[in-house]
């Protein structure tokens, strides 16, 4: 028993009777460079344990990746990295869990999240070694996988129920503990360790139902709709009628057709994919609509990362509540188009009005308002909104313009030009005329035919 320590000390001995190296260190006695050397072992046995120590995490994270791609056909071939990890996995039987912190955006930082994760993935190895044995690791950004075995005859049924039995322990940690929620996807119970593939594909399929059923969920297989395609046809019909509401616009009856659409989602189990789809055809069609009656859709939501920006969305709350900011956007400018346009043609007609009548000289702001049934105030701002001048600054523009046509086309008296043009007072006639013009009509008269 006491032979590798004899070959120790027989080395040391060759090392102390060797002759010193020229510029090697020198040590007082034998004894000083026998402690020295020691320390030196004990030092990089240290270092060398701190970096096994620190490697684990991403050998962990390698033979996840292995298992989850189907690398290794049996557990021989990963052998030395589960003894190196302390991880034991039975050789068939196995379900995969994909679990993911909800609200991600509200947890402070990265780090926080990656101990949130790695306190999730060790609490979910030791609840696992309670029901079979199995392995646990945050793959990206919080997103962890957890691969239970089992070592029963049991079938695949009560597999998986021992498996949703976890989760829910899991969950009620995650939200006693750390203060957060999970959701997580389980998939089929497989037999083979090749299959534990689409055991992970199945789980994040069902995770993705999160959308649907919302956070702090555990989502089986049995929870996804098996064929969605009759629903797609009478869920698409639904969105000409809010296509329709955003045309008219009707905002109120918009937000009711959104919410009855989406409550139809939730009910039937719609599948993430199709509601994003259903989504976006509903927001496209919509521009396309407004497009067509002149409306400026620009900057309402970027089409060429439209569906990226969806696909940020966990709850249909809030998949909901940007779909009617987008529709009320739309409808926002609808009306914005339709208010100029009619604004427009109260002006043009008002314009006309007083092109036709400029002469009469109780010609006013009231006068007009009562011709189209409009407030005063409503009329005087249609007119600086529109022509950037007040209504009578119009007027006078027009009454001269028609003034300096009859000075230079008639010998009409000035006292009559004034009375053509609205004016009963022939002093204030001349006064505007010489502001507006800088010549009172007389001269205008003269330099006009001079």
């Amino acid at each position: 028993p006491l032979k590798p320590m004899n070959r120790f000390v027989q080395a040391m001995r060759q090392q102390l009777s060797a002759p010193a190296k020229p510029g090697g260190r020198k040590y007082n006695d034998e004894f000083h460079y026998f402690e020295s050397t020691v320390q030196h072992i004990l030092e990089d046995r240290e270092q060398l344990h701190k970096q096994v120590v620190e490697s684990k995490p991403l050998v962990k994270w390698q033979l996840m990746t292995e298992l989850l791609s189907g690398g290794p056909k049996n557990l021989s071939a990963i052998q030395p990295y589960m003894d190196t990890l302390n991880i034991r996995l039975h050789a068939q039987r196995f379900v995969v869990m994909s679990i993911e912190f909800d609200n991600k955006g509200q947890i402070a930082s990265a780090r926080d999240l990656k101990l949130y994760a790695y306190a999730l993935c060790n609490v979910a190895e030791e609840l696992m070694n309670a029901e079979g044995q199995g392995i646990a690791c945050e793959l990206d950004k919080g997103k962890c996988v957890v691969i239970m075995s089992f070592g029963d005859d049991e079938d695949r049924e009560r597999h998986a129920i021992r498996a949703v039995a976890v989760a829910d322990m899991l969950k009620e940690f995650v939200q006693e503990y750390l203060g957060r929620t999970i959701s997580i996807g389980i998939g089929d119970a497989v037999e083979m360790l090749e299959e534990v593939p689409t055991s992970y594909k199945q789980s994040l399929e069902a995770l993705r139902y999160k959308l649907v059923m919302g956070g702090n969920s555990i989502i089986t297989r049995e929870d996804i709709s098996a064929d969605p395609s009759p629903q797609f046809y009478k869920l698409f019909a639904m969105t000409d009628g809010i296509v329709a509401s955003v045309k008219l616009p009707d905002a109120d009856k918009m937000r009711g057709q959104v919410r009855k659409w989406f409550e139809s989602f939730a009910e039937q189990g719609v599948p993430p994919e199709l509601i994003m789809q259903l989504v976006v055809q509903c927001l496209m069609k919509t521009a396309t609509a407004a497009a067509e009656i002149g409306v400026d859709t620009d900057g309402i939501f970027p089409e060429q990362y439209l569906v990226e920006m969806l696909n940020q969305y966990e709850r249909l709350e809030q998949l909901e509540k940007f779909t009617v900011g987008a529709l009320d956007s739309f409808i926002e400018r609808i009306r914005e188009k339709r208010g100029s346009r009619e604004r427009n043609e109260t002006i043009d007609k008002a314009k006309q009005y007083i092109q036709e009548h400029y002469m009469r000289s109780d010609m006013s702001l009231n006068l007009l308002a009562g011709e189209f049934h409009l407030s005063i105030s409503h009329l005087s701002k249609l007119f600086k909104e529109q022509m950037e001048c007040n209504f009578i600054d119009y007027l006078m523009e027009v009454r001269m313009n028609q003034a300096k046509e009859l000075l230079a086309g008639t010998e009409d008296k000035i006292r009559d030009i004034a009375e053509q043009v609205g004016y009963s007072n022939v002093n204030s006639f001349v006064r505007i005329f010489k502001k507006m013009t800088g010549l009172t009509p007389t001269e205008f008269r003269e330099r006009s035919k001079g």
